[in-house]
Protein backbone atom coordinates (compact mmCIF):
# COMPACT_ATOMS: atom_id res chain seq x y z
CA UNK A 1 0.00 0.00 0.00
CA UNK A 2 1.22 3.30 -0.85
CA UNK A 3 0.02 6.71 0.72
CA UNK A 4 -1.97 7.70 -2.03
CA UNK A 5 -3.73 4.02 -1.52
CA UNK A 6 -7.63 5.03 -0.31
CA UNK A 7 -8.12 2.17 2.08
CA UNK A 8 -3.95 2.81 3.28
CA UNK A 9 -5.55 6.50 3.85
CA UNK A 10 -8.34 5.17 6.10
CA UNK A 11 -6.34 2.84 8.36
CA UNK A 12 -4.30 5.39 8.65
CA UNK A 13 -7.22 7.91 10.15
CA UNK A 14 -8.57 5.38 11.86
CA UNK A 15 -5.44 4.74 13.88
CA UNK A 16 -4.49 8.60 14.30
CA UNK A 17 -8.21 8.62 16.13
CA UNK A 18 -8.40 5.78 17.75
CA UNK A 19 -8.50 5.61 21.97
CA UNK A 20 -5.51 4.58 23.39
CA UNK A 21 -6.83 2.22 25.68
CA UNK A 22 -8.39 0.62 22.75
CA UNK A 23 -5.13 -0.59 21.37
CA UNK A 24 -3.17 -2.43 23.29
CA UNK A 25 -0.42 -0.86 24.38
CA UNK A 26 2.44 -1.66 26.80
CA UNK A 27 3.11 1.70 28.99
CA UNK A 28 6.21 2.97 27.48
CA UNK A 29 4.63 2.42 23.56
CA UNK A 30 1.50 4.06 25.52
CA UNK A 31 3.55 7.44 26.61
CA UNK A 32 5.63 7.50 23.64
CA UNK A 33 2.31 7.58 21.62
CA UNK A 34 0.92 10.45 24.27
CA UNK A 35 4.02 12.05 23.39
CA UNK A 36 4.12 12.38 19.51
CA UNK A 37 0.52 13.94 19.66
CA UNK A 38 1.05 16.34 22.67
CA UNK A 39 -1.92 14.62 24.36
CA UNK A 40 -0.15 14.79 27.96
CA UNK A 41 -3.74 13.64 29.22
CA UNK A 42 -3.58 10.34 27.47
CA UNK A 43 0.28 9.72 28.31
CA UNK A 44 -0.47 10.56 32.00
CA UNK A 45 -2.02 7.22 32.49
CA UNK A 46 0.95 5.80 31.19
CA UNK A 47 2.97 7.66 32.15
CA UNK A 48 2.24 6.65 35.76
CA UNK A 49 2.54 2.87 35.27
CA UNK A 50 6.00 4.01 33.93
CA UNK A 51 6.58 5.51 36.99
CA UNK A 52 5.75 2.95 39.40
CA UNK A 53 8.68 0.93 37.72
CA UNK A 54 10.73 3.77 37.16
CA UNK A 55 10.53 6.67 39.25
CA UNK A 56 13.01 8.53 37.57
CA UNK A 57 12.01 8.32 34.25
CA UNK A 58 12.23 11.15 32.24
CA UNK A 59 9.44 11.39 29.81
CA UNK A 60 6.74 10.60 32.66
CA UNK A 61 8.55 12.83 34.70
CA UNK A 62 7.77 15.47 31.84
CA UNK A 63 4.58 14.11 31.68
CA UNK A 64 2.96 14.31 34.63
CA UNK A 65 4.67 17.64 35.34
CA UNK A 66 2.84 19.08 32.26
CA UNK A 67 -0.38 17.60 33.65
CA UNK A 68 0.35 19.34 37.01
CA UNK A 69 0.97 22.34 35.31
CA UNK A 70 -2.00 22.63 33.01
CA UNK A 71 -4.10 22.13 36.54
CA UNK A 72 -2.20 24.82 37.91
CA UNK A 73 -0.60 22.46 40.52
CA UNK A 74 2.97 24.19 40.11
CA UNK A 75 4.80 22.88 43.43
CA UNK A 76 3.71 19.68 42.37
CA UNK A 77 4.87 19.87 38.38
CA UNK A 78 8.09 21.66 39.74
CA UNK A 79 8.69 18.21 41.67
CA UNK A 80 8.74 16.10 38.61
CA UNK A 81 10.55 18.54 36.09
CA UNK A 82 13.33 18.23 38.97
CA UNK A 83 13.24 14.37 38.98
CA UNK A 84 13.10 14.34 35.11
CA UNK A 85 16.43 16.60 35.20
CA UNK A 86 18.18 13.68 37.00
CA UNK A 87 18.53 11.90 33.74
CA UNK A 88 18.11 14.79 31.58
CA UNK A 89 20.08 17.70 33.27
CA UNK A 90 20.24 19.71 29.81
CA UNK A 91 17.05 19.22 28.47
CA UNK A 92 15.89 23.13 27.34
CA UNK A 93 12.46 22.24 27.48
CA UNK A 94 12.59 20.83 31.37
CA UNK A 95 14.65 23.38 31.96
CA UNK A 96 12.09 26.04 30.61
CA UNK A 97 8.86 24.53 31.70
CA UNK A 98 10.75 24.38 35.62
CA UNK A 99 11.32 27.96 35.24
CA UNK A 100 8.03 28.65 34.25
CA UNK A 101 6.34 26.56 36.86
CA UNK A 102 9.22 28.46 39.65
CA UNK A 103 8.27 31.55 38.08
CA UNK A 104 4.20 30.98 38.93
CA UNK A 105 5.54 30.35 42.57
CA UNK A 106 7.30 33.64 42.62
CA UNK A 107 11.26 31.53 42.69
CA UNK A 108 12.32 34.44 40.62
CA UNK A 109 16.28 33.91 40.95
CA UNK A 110 15.64 29.49 40.91
CA UNK A 111 13.13 30.45 37.75
CA UNK A 112 16.35 32.69 36.47
CA UNK A 113 18.81 30.11 36.92
CA UNK A 114 16.69 27.16 35.21
CA UNK A 115 15.68 29.19 32.19
CA UNK A 116 19.45 30.81 31.81
CA UNK A 117 20.61 27.10 31.92
CA UNK A 118 18.08 25.93 28.77
CA UNK A 119 19.36 29.12 27.02
CA UNK A 120 23.66 27.84 27.33
CA UNK A 121 22.12 24.62 26.06
CA UNK A 122 20.04 25.93 23.39
CA UNK A 123 20.56 29.74 22.66
CA UNK A 124 18.09 30.31 19.97
CA UNK A 125 15.22 28.59 22.09
CA UNK A 126 12.38 31.53 21.66
CA UNK A 127 10.39 30.19 24.34
CA UNK A 128 12.99 30.48 27.36
CA UNK A 129 13.79 33.71 26.12
CA UNK A 130 10.14 34.79 26.51
CA UNK A 131 10.27 33.24 29.90
CA UNK A 132 13.56 34.80 30.47
CA UNK A 133 11.69 38.48 29.98
CA UNK A 134 8.77 37.58 31.96
CA UNK A 135 10.94 36.47 34.72
CA UNK A 136 12.91 39.94 34.64
CA UNK A 137 9.10 42.11 34.40
CA UNK A 138 7.88 39.56 37.16
CA UNK A 139 10.66 40.28 39.35
CA UNK A 140 10.90 44.16 38.50
CA UNK A 141 7.25 44.39 39.25
CA UNK A 142 7.76 42.70 42.66
CA UNK A 143 10.04 45.13 43.99
CA UNK A 144 7.76 47.60 43.36
CA UNK A 145 5.04 45.88 45.54
CA UNK A 146 5.32 46.12 49.24
CA UNK A 147 6.12 43.99 51.53
CA UNK A 148 3.85 42.15 53.76
CA UNK A 149 4.97 39.17 55.76
CA UNK A 150 2.89 35.50 54.87
CA UNK A 151 -0.11 35.56 56.25
CA UNK A 152 -1.11 39.23 56.75
CA UNK A 153 -2.75 42.06 54.84
CA UNK A 154 -0.61 44.99 55.56
CA UNK A 155 -3.50 46.32 57.42
CA UNK A 156 -5.86 46.22 54.20
CA UNK A 157 -9.30 45.24 54.48
CA UNK A 158 -10.03 42.69 52.73
CA UNK A 159 -6.98 42.11 51.01
CA UNK A 160 -6.30 38.47 53.17
CA UNK A 161 -7.47 34.71 52.08
CA UNK A 162 -11.01 33.56 52.66
CA UNK A 163 -12.67 37.16 52.21
CA UNK A 164 -14.22 36.11 48.57
CA UNK A 165 -18.18 36.67 48.49
CA UNK A 166 -18.22 39.60 51.55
Amino acid sequence: LDAHNAIFQRMRQQMEVARPESISLTPREGLKLGLERLNFKMAKTFALRVLASDPYDAPANFVVGMNHFADGQYGRAENYFKKCLERRPNDPAVLNNLAVSLLRQNKFDEAETNVCRALEVYPGAQEAKRTLESIKKAKTEAKKMPYFPAGTTGGRVGAGMGTRGL
